[in-house]
């Protein structure tokens, strides 16, 4: 498996894997180009997505929120292929990879949703559901 920022040619595959979980609509291919342009440009909203023999088997989204004392980062809309096997490895790469993102973003805390299969994982992570917590960047996290 790979895994890596949504690239411009992903984002049909992202957007389909995507209405899985959530009702979408049609989306013309003009509005689909401009989503991603939208989220290229801006450094705090990244979507990042794994591959398994170069088809697009899970997503999820980091967002970086900034006040005046810290950066919190907040792992959302993950959603995973239920056509694979290894689930849970892909949503556990999804979330590994996110929060080493937060971190070299600065992010003192991270917060995560839907996390209920995977809540001892997280928990040895330093996530809590639905919960701001600091997060020790010294762990091996994988």
């Amino acid at each position: 498996m790979t895994h890596e920022y949504l690239k411009k040619n992903d984002v049909d595959c992202y957007l389909d894997l995507l209405s899985s979980k959530y009702y979408m609509g049609t989306i013309l291919s003009e509005k689909k180009q401009n989503i991603f342009l939208k989220i290229d440009q801006n450094p705090d909203h990244i979507i990042y997505v794994v591959k398994k023999e170069d088809e697009l088997v899970g997503t999820a989204t980091l967002l970086i929120m900034s006040n005046k004392l810290k950066n919190v980062g907040k792992i959302d809309d993950m959603v995973v292929s239920q056509e694979i096997d290894d689930i849970l490895e892909v949503k556990k790469l999804l979330v590994v990879s996110l929060v080493k993102i937060a971190h070299s973003k600065d992010c003192e805390k991270i917060t995560i949703k839907e996390i209920d299969d995977m809540q001892l994982f997280c928990d040895n992570l330093g996530v809590i559901k639905n919960k701001d917590i600091v997060i020790n960047d010294n762990k091996e996290y994988y």
